[in-house]
C-alpha cells in the first residue's frame, strides 16, 4: 500500500498533465489575441489620427506627437501580455490544485480523485486510514476518469471573442496591405519606425514666395517681377510693399486644382480667405495662380 501511495497512477498523471497543458494554452491563446486586438485598434486609430487631418488639408501629426503614441502602443501591449500571459502563464499548478478543478466540474468523483493525489503528495497520511478504503478510493478515481472530458472545464466565450476579433482586425490590417500598399507602408513607417516619411497627395501644390510689385504694376501683372522666396518658411519684405503671393500645381499630380483659395490669419488675429486667379502655365510643368 505504501508504494500506492508515493507513486501516482500513470492515467491519472497523464489526465492531469494534458489538463495543465491545456490552461496554459488557454492563457496564452487569450492573451496573445487581446494583444493583437489592442494592436488592431490602435493601428487603425492612429491611422485616422495621422492621415484624416491631411484629408482635410492640415499637415501629418509631428515626430513628438508619433512617439507619444508609440509609447502608449508599447505601454498598453506591456500590460496586456503581463496581465493576460505572463503573470497567468508561469503560475505552478499543483496536482492537487487540478484535481479539486476536475472534482469541482464532474461530482462523479466524489472526492476519489483529490484523495489519490494528496495522499501521493503526502503518503505518510495513508497511514491513518484503511488499506483497502484507499484502494476503493483510487480505483473509483480511475473508473470515472475517462468520463471526465478536458473541453468541459473552460469557457470558451471570451477566447472565442478574443480570436474571432483578433482575425477580424488582423484581415483588415493585412487587406490593406493588399489593396493600398503606399499607404500601408507609409503609415507602418512613421508610426513604428517613426520615419519622416509623408502621405501622398493627390495634388501638389507648393507657395513659391511673393512678387514685389511697384506701386504702378497692375494687379494682374505676372512677369518681370522680382520674386522673394520663402526661407524656413517666412520671408521679410519692407512694410508697405506692393506683394503677390505666388502658388503653383505640378502638372505631373493626379489632380491639376482648377481654383486655389488661401485661407489667411493677420498677426491681429483676422481671418479670412481670398481666391487666387489662375495665370499661365509655366515652361516646368506648373500651373501657376
Amino acid at each position: 500500500m505504501s508504494h500506492l501511495n508515493r507513486t501516482l497512477d500513470p492515467q491519472i498523471r497523464d489526465v492531469l498533465q494534458r489538463l495543465r497543458w491545456l490552461v496554459r494554452l488557454y492563457v496564452w491563446v487569450e492573451g496573445l489575441c487581446l494583444g493583437i486586438v489592442w494592436l488592431g485598434l490602435t493601428f487603425w486609430a492612429g491611422l485616422a489620427l495621422d492621415y484624416l487631418p491631411v484629408l482635410a488639408g492640415a499637415n501629418e501629426m509631428p515626430l513628438a506627437a508619433r512617439g507619444v503614441v508609440l509609447t502608449i502602443i508599447a505601454v498598453g501591449l506591456a500590460f496586456i501580455l503581463y496581465r493576460w500571459v505572463l503573470r497567468r502563464s508561469f503560475v505552478p499548478l499543483a496536482d492537487r490544485s487540478l484535481a479539486v478543478l476536475l472534482e469541482r466540474r464532474f461530482s462523479a468523483f466524489q472526492d476519489s480523485l483529490v484523495t489519490a493525489v494528496e495522499l501521493t503528495e503526502h503518503p505518510d497520511h495513508a497511514q491513518l486510514f484503511d488499506a483497502t478504503m484507499l484502494q476503493e478510493t483510487s480505483r473509483h478515481a480511475l473508473v470515472e476518469l475517462p468520463a471526465a472530458r478536458l473541453s468541459r472545464l473552460f469557457n470558451y466565450g471570451p477566447l472565442i471573442r478574443g480570436v474571432v476579433g483578433a482575425a477580424i482586425l488582423m484581415a483588415s490590417v493585412l487587406a490593406l496591405a493588399a489593396v493600398q500598399w503606399e499607404a500601408w507602408d507609409t503609415w507602418v513607417h512613421r508610426i513604428y519606425l517613426l520615419g519622416d516619411n509623408t502621405w501622398p497627395r493627390r495634388a501638389q501644390i507648393e507657395v513659391v514666395g511673393v512678387e514685389l510689385l511697384g506701386p504702378e504694376d497692375a494687379g494682374d501683372r505676372t512677369a518681370d517681377a522680382p520674386l522673394i522666396e520663402f526661407r524656413n518658411r517666412a520671408l521679410k519684405v519692407a512694410k508697405g510693399s506692393n506683394l503677390r503671393l505666388r502658388v503653383r500645381a505640378y502638372l505631373g499630380a493626379r489632380v491639376v486644382p482648377a481654383v486655389c483659395t488661401i485661407y489667411y490669419r493677420t498677426a491681429d488675429g483676422e481671418r479670412g480667405r481670398a481666391s487666387m486667379n489662375r495665370t499661365k502655365r509655366s515652361r516646368d510643368e506648373y500651373q501657376n495662380f
